[in-house]
């Protein structure tokens, strides 16, 4: 079940990079779709479920970097057998100060995609017993 998560997780991963909604929304947002934030993205809900949640989701953090080169690199991905873990680095430039931006995060994700995310990779680590 693992490695179908992490099939469906990069081809999400994919999707969102090239902002494709549609396509990100048919193939990674399952009916039981579920994310945890993680406080890495100030303003967010503290959860989003389903479909409407994923919308809700995608342009609360899509929207402040449209049109500044979001990306997702996926920076290391485990098959834990029941669960996933990907370390991520969200990069875009702030539309004001063409600064690079780089923001590190994680998550855990598990079942028919019950997403938890972290604000910092040790966390996460810690949280899948990956920590040294």
């Amino acid at each position: 079940m693992s490695r179908e998560i992490v099939q469906r997780y990069l081809r999400g991963v994919d999707a969102w990079n090239r902002g494709a909604l549609d396509e990100w929304l048919d193939d990674a947002v399952t009916p039981g779709w579920e994310l945890v934030t993680g406080g890495a993205f100030p303003g967010l809900a503290p959860v989003y479920r389903g479909r409407d949640g994923a919308i809700e989701m995608w342009s609360a953090i899509r929207g402040p970097w449209e049109n500044q080169g979001l990306h997702i690199e996926i920076e290391r991905i485990e098959d834990l057998g029941a669960s996933v873990l990907a370390l991520a680095t969200m990069r875009a430039r702030g539309s004001q100060s063409g600064v690079d931006v780089a923001i590190r995060w994680a998550h855990v994700i598990s079942g028919d995609q019950q997403i938890r995310s972290y604000a910092n990779w040790d966390d996460a680590l810690h949280a899948v017993g990956l920590a040294e």
